[in-house]
């Protein structure tokens, strides 16, 4: 995929976190997860997710994820 769209995508997932907009947050960052394909970037978005899932309690998707990133 073109950086151009990856970068589309941190832009909004990092726009939806400054307005407090945790769960469309999380679906940008979920896309932005398929899209990228260096495994520190997956790291990365991974981690925002960890935080993203813990805020807004979904406990579920958090232990799940956490337990595929050890």
């Amino acid at each position: 995929f073109p950086v151009t769209i990856i970068d589309m995508y941190r832009t909004q997932g990092k726009s939806c976190i400054l307005k407090n907009r945790r769960k469309q947050a999380i679906d940008v960052y979920e896309k932005l997860l398929t899209l990228v394909s260096k495994d520190e970037e997956k790291n990365e978005i991974q981690k925002k997710l960890l935080e993203l899932y813990f805020a807004v309690g979904d406990m579920n998707k958090y232990n799940l994820l956490k337990r595929r990133t050890k």
